[in-house]
């Protein structure tokens, strides 16, 4: 089984080759323009650098890399990984072997392995490779392959997939694609549920060489390639009822949840910045969540340095838990700072409703319209939208509403951004999307913070997901499973091993518990 802790966005793949570089273009350049464009995975081949120039350009790369946010994996050399610290390594056929590369990366890399046929494929899986990217399946020119190979077509993909099927690793394939054939490439290899004896799969991306190297504008034909795989690749959700029987057959709930996972899968690889002026009751807790999640805290809340904090990092979270007229003025200028560097801001409305000064507060950050994501209990998300039925007693909420899907999209149309209410069940709408989610355990609240956590968490998928209703229920659902998990390792005997055991579970969250655990339903 994969040993890297999430999944790993394979969309649109980028293998590097100078030797295909128009005159006058840099390697840099245009991997930073690809990324820009849509890349979600560099992989740096270098066949004839020397190990000293080779490691020199890596470091170049990487620097380019981590600050997209974007993967780097070195094609083959373990060393010039190692050196550098990429994100992982691609190994072939004739590579070092699985087993060693793992044992000298360690578990947290990640290994793709190339495949040819179903015995290669088996074997990586069962060696603990993270995904396999297919032999090519159509002729190329530009990797020499022995004059017995034979490219895959459609028909050997296919034979791959479905013998890995079972075993849920991600899967990509490369030789001879372009923006011509890519869809091609993705529909015919599919193979839908029920087909055979298997379950349904299909190719979690393409690698390409030439269609973003060679030509002249990286970022246009990254962009355009990104347009017609994603909507094959991760199917839009659709929108239509579902009732909760359904379930475990219904498409577009399993896209929801494969976005969720893949954006996990990014927090724990991109480690993203999370800014937070929150506040002094819950700080320690949310600062140790967003590191279990894989992601980095910062708390500043200084007006002198919030700005600059704000620049740099990918997400920031206003929580106006212990409210002062001081952090009031820094969440002004962190989230015109964000607005003006499209950084995703969620904000924790807490205790609104339960005086003027905190409703009022909310009302003004929300009408600067940098929220991305309002995210709070049911009673505070009734105050701000003057929806009948619910108070506030101090941070608390009381009383419930009739039918809260509707009235949570109707709020999220009328503010224009995601608005996400927690509660026994926990209801999300970006005002077409609705999304409820049932997981989560009563021992939630018995211990302080755990509503801020959550807060954290969406942030943490705001800061790798542009999708705001995605990372909204990305955060509330990995909170609702973590505390399920707590709950089932039979470590709970009161609200402090609770506490101890949540924490457990939030940094021990697989992508593969989230699969099989999520409880969530779709309306329109």
């Amino acid at each position: 089984m994969p040993h890297y802790n999430g999944n790993i966005d394979l969309s649109l793949y980028l293998v590097t080759d100078r030797g295909l570089l128009p005159a006058g273009s840099d390697l840099l350049s245009v991997i930073a323009a690809a990324i820009d464009g849509g890349v979600t995975l560099v992989q740096l081949r270098e066949k004839t650098l020397d190990t000293k120039s080779f490691v020199a350009l890596a470091r170049r790369v990487l620097a380019v890399c981590r600050a997209a946010r974007v993967p780097l994996l070195i094609n083959d050399r373990l060393d010039v990984a190692l050196a550098v610290d990429a994100d992982g390594v691609h190994i072939g056929q004739n590579d070092m072997p699985l087993a060693t590369a793992r044992a000298l990366l360690g578990p947290d890399k990640i290994v793709g392995v190339t495949v040819e046929n179903v015995e290669h494929a088996l074997r990586a899986v069962a060696e603990g490779a993270d995904y396999l990217g297919t032999a090519a399946i159509f002729a190329t020119t530009t990797k020499k392959h022995p004059d017995s190979f034979t490219p895959l077509n459609f028909a050997g993909v296919q034979e791959i997939l479905r013998a890995v099927a079972p075993y849920r690793i991600p899967v990509c394939t490369i030789g001879g694609i372009n923006l011509q054939n890519v869809e091609d490439v993705l529909s015919k290899t599919a193979i839908s549920a029920g087909a055979g004896d298997g379950p349904g799969c299909r190719l979690q991306g393409v690698a390409v060489v030439s269609a973003i190297v060679a030509q002249a504008d990286p970022r246009v034909a990254s962009a355009a390639l990104a347009a017609k795989i994603r909507p094959l690749v991760h199917p839009s959700v659709s929108l239509i009822t579902t009732p909760s029987s359904a379930l475990a057959s219904d498409t577009s709930v399993s896209a929801v949840v494969d976005q969720i996972i893949a954006a996990y899968g990014r927090v724990r690889s991109q480690k993203p910045l999370i800014h937070n002026i929150t506040n002094y009751v819950v700080m320690n807790d949310t600062a140790n969540v967003i590191l279990q999640m894989g992601a980095l805290p910062v708390m500043a809340h200084a007006v002198d340095e919030v700005a600059e904090i704000t620049e740099i990092s990918q997400a920031l979270v206003l929580n106006i838990g212990t409210l002062s007229t001081k952090w009031i003025e820094a969440m002004r200028v962190s989230s015109t700072k964000a607005k003006s560097k499209s950084i995703p801001v969620i904000l924790d409305p807490v205790g609104a409703g339960a005086t003027k000064f905190r409703t009022d507060t909310c009302r003004e950050l929300l009408k600067m319209q940098a929220v991305t994501v309002l995210k709070g209990n049911a009673g505070e998300i009734a105050a701000l939208g003057g929806i009948e039925g619910l108070t506030m007693r101090g941070v608390e909420s009381v009383g419930s509403l009739e039918d809260p899907s509707r009235a949570i999209c109707t709020l999220a149309q009328t503010l224009q951004t995601c608005v996400a209410m927690s509660g026994p069940i926990d209801t999300i709408s970006d005002g077409v999307r609705t999304v409820s989610i049932a997981n989560g355990n009563e021992w939630l609240g018995s211990i302080t913070g755990t509503g801020c956590s959550t807060t954290a968490m969406v942030a943490c998928f705001a800061a790798v997901e542009k999708d705001p209703l995605v990372a909204a229920v990305g955060g509330l659902l990995c909170m609702g499973i973590a505390a399920e998990v707590a709950v089932k390792s039979g470590r709970v005997n009161g609200p402090g091993s609770f506490k101890v055991a949540l924490h457990d579970a939030i940094s021990q969250l697989t992508g593969e518990q989230l699969r099989q655990r999520a409880r969530i339903t779709l309306s329109a």
